[in-house]
């Protein structure tokens, strides 16, 4: 989920490094910070990967 609109080519990257990690056995928690990071990365603007939150069991 996204407390924000982000725009879509950035949630498509998000998303697919998000469930790179998850396809390698991290904890949502885990792939999702780690997914953040790799954006921050390319787009250090907290806008395109600062809004992303898990609203689900994080394990």
């Amino acid at each position: 989920m996204s407390l924000w609109k982000v725009p879509d080519e950035e949630t498509k990257d998000l998303m697919i490094e998000f469930y790179k990690r998850m396809a390698d056995g991290k904890s949502k928690a885990e792939a999702l910070r780690e997914a953040k990071l790799k954006i921050k990365e390319k787009n250090p603007n907290p806008f395109y990967w600062g809004g992303f939150v898990s609203i689900a069991n994080p394990d």
